[in-house]
């Protein structure tokens, strides 16, 4: 099921030559005020989701609630997805989710020609989009596999960190939103996504992105959903494939890339999904983000395709945790659990499923979504940086570098040493804030600034710079720390600061 979740200050709607059998609360038009319009793309693969109605129904009580609105409008939208559910499918299931819902909610009709007014907000969280699914599957059986092939069964009562049995659940966006301690401040605490949050985000999108064309997908972007892409990528007789910029929006809009593969066999399916885990598991190795495997499967998918899984295994250097029987709704699903103390942070998958516009033959559609939703990966991956200094990369790190001026008079040859440094493409900034320097560098620690320096008595020439990481001090110059830095960043995805360069001039910190 799709969810498009808009805040409004204002949402009316008439529809003419409307079905009659279709449910309705509202009649043929309604006028209402504030509220949160939900447009609900039901799918073919929903009826056989039990749950689903209640997951979608906690997203829009999740929404409304933030946003302090008790109107619900749910309005039909097929657009939303590329297969669509029959229309007396998607009525029941959304005047079911009607039920389920606690507050004044409306319902649109199907009809030939619906018109509506909407009066939008503009904040972060008016505009969100949801793919929902039926929470974590419970129903099937788990099962070790290791690379011999040989399967273990886990127990209910077994010690493991992945089983969704209520030990780990997902963490809602909002929860991984919140800030932490420690780390850059990427997140307010409403939620807001700061200049950093934004930069970290869009660079970990290129990164993903290049990987994908690398792997051989070409870039598609659509406005909306309502042509398949598996249309674009049946042209020849081989697997082809295409990455969609506008999949996988995350609750700001920005759209994370995912990759669709068209293939005409299983075997075809298997080898392309074999490459894009590797090309997954690949992006988060290089990202130092943990995760575990977990393989979700139809009922004797693991019997027919046992050794196929193992060298999966094998892949990944780990065993897999299987779930075969489970109401996916998918014959195969991988997904890589990003895991936190006590939740699952992200879920980045690689799936099979049947072409939703095959009209003969034996056609499959391999998809993945690197990054899950970029947002959510960012908050994970920052939340998944521990160890004793802990620290984002250096390619990665919105301030590279920082200079701590020790009295006024030093900030002018602060700004020399910064015009230097991005003349040579490193972000530094300045701290001229009226504080004591020891609550200065603690900050700079604090934010994971990779190299920051003190400077006195005018003297820009020479800095004598610290790592976080490698907790050293040398004396240097501007050009050799511009050196180093570029040499630790060559090949990983660039961009210029998205903060001022002194700190007593940011609006939002």
């Amino acid at each position: 099921m799709q969810l498009r979740c808009l805040h409004a200050d204002g949402f009316s709607f008439e529809v003419r030559n409307h079905d009659p059998d279709s449910e309705t609360r509202s009649g043929a038009s309604a006028d209402l005020g504030g509220s949160v319009v939900v447009f609900v793309a039901v799918e073919r693969s929903d009826a056989e989701r039990p749950g689903l109605v209640a997951a979608a129904a906690d997203r829009i009580s999740e929404m409304a609630d933030r946003l302090d609105e008790r109107v619900v409008a749910l309005v039909p939208c097929a657009q939303l997805t590329d297969a669509p559910a029959a229309n007396a499918v998607a009525d029941d299931a959304i005047s079911a989710l009607a039920d389920r819902l606690e507050y004044e909610t409306h319902t649109v009709p199907l009809g030939e020609s619906i018109s509506f007014e909407l009066d939008a907000r503009g904040h972060p969280f008016a505009n969100q989009r949801f793919e929902v699914e039926a929470g974590r599957p419970t129903a099937g059986e788990w099962f070790r596999l290791a690379s011999d092939g040989s399967l273990t069964e886990i127990a209910d009562d077994a010690d493991g960190p992945v089983l969704d049995d209520g030990r780990v659940e997902e963490v809602s966006l909002a929860q991984l939103l919140k800030p932490s301690e420690g780390g850059p401040v990427l997140f307010d605490a409403g939620g807001t996504v700061l200049p950093e949050g934004v930069f970290v985000r869009d660079l970990l999108v290129d990164l993903a992105t290049e990987r994908l064309r690398i792997h051989g997908a070409v870039p598609a972007e659509r406005p909306t959903r309502s042509d398949p892409v598996s249309e674009l990528v049946f042209g020849g007789d081989g697997p082809a494939s295409v990455f969609e910029s506008t999949a996988g929006a995350d609750e700001t809009g920005r759209p994370g890339p995912t990759l669709t593969t068209a293939v005409r066999s299983l075997d075809d399916g298997r080898r392309e999904a074999r490459e894009q885990i590797a090309l997954v598991a690949g992006l988060l190795g290089d990202l130092s983000v943990p995760f575990e495997p977990v393989c979700r499967c139809s009922d004797g998918f693991v019997d027919e395709h046992r050794d196929w899984l193992a060298g999966l295994g094998d892949l990944l250097d780990q065993p897999l945790v299987i779930d075969q029987g489970s109401e996916s709704g998918r014959p195969f699903a991988f997904e890589f659990a990003v895991l936190g103390e006590h939740a699952r942070l992200a879920t980045p998958t690689v799936w099979i499923e049947e072409d939703p516009t095959r009209t003969d033959g034996d056609r499959l559609v391999v998809r993945s979504n690197p990054l899950d939703e970029p947002l959510r990966f960012v908050a994970a991956l920052r939340r998944t940086r521990t160890g004793e200094r802990p620290t984002l990369p250096v390619w990665l790190a919105p301030v590279q570098f920082r200079l701590i001026p020790i009295e006024p008079d030093d900030i002018d040859a602060c700004e020399r040493v910064v015009d230097d440094l991005d003349a040579a493409g490193v972000r530094a900034d300045i701290d001229d804030r009226d504080l004591p320097v020891s609550e200065r560098l603690q900050a700079a620690s604090e934010q994971w600034v990779p190299y920051d320096a003190v400077v006195s008595e005018g003297d820009g020439e020479t800095l004598r710079v610290t790592s976080r990481v490698e907790q050293t001090e040398r004396t240097v110059t501007p050009a050799e720390i511009a050196d180093q830095i570029r040499e630790e960043t060559a090949g990983w995805p660039t961009g210029t600061r998205p903060v001022e360069r002194r700190y007593s001039d940011r609006v939002l910190r």
